[in-house]
């Protein structure tokens, strides 16, 4: 990690907004297709703008969305709330080991984020919940 970055982050802890993607059509999964393409329903859209309302009625600070890369739908339920913050939105490969593409893109991050969203897949959540705790610290 970034010594500049991973010191900011030892002085003030970071806050991470973890999530998965809202609710997506599934005509691909489970046949072995590429469903990176795969859009969100009507409710998975109403979801995000959901979380967007929730942000704003919370008073909820963001500097910076991760969203896992080549997913329409982790791009459409940060979308709502990336307008409303009008925050950059940088794209990590949310299947790499040990989620090191994001650790690096957090570090690598200038200024370094305070309050970050972080939009991934269901199957690997429990490894970006580790990696913010670790990077928190």
């Amino acid at each position: 990690l970034s010594p500049v970055c991973l010191g900011s982050l030892r002085r003030a802890a970071t806050t991470f907004y973890i999530l998965r993607h809202a609710e997506r059509f599934v005509a691909a999964a489970g046949n072995g297709e590429d469903d990176s393409q795969e859009v969100l329903t009507p409710e998975g859209l109403q979801r995000a703008r959901d979380l967007r309302q929730k942000m704003m009625d919370e008073h909820l600070p963001l500097d910076e969305i991760f969203v896992s890369d080549e997913f329409v739908r982790t791009l459409q339920t940060a979308s709502p709330t990336e307008f409303l913050y009008q925050v950059s939105v940088a794209e990590y490969s949310a299947f790499s080991p040990d989620q090191q593409d994001l650790a690096d893109k957090i570090a690598n991050s200038n200024p370094c984020p305070d309050k970050v969203m972080i939009v991934t897949h269901g199957e690997i959540i429990v490894d970006v919940l580790m990696l913010s705790d670790l990077l928190a610290r």
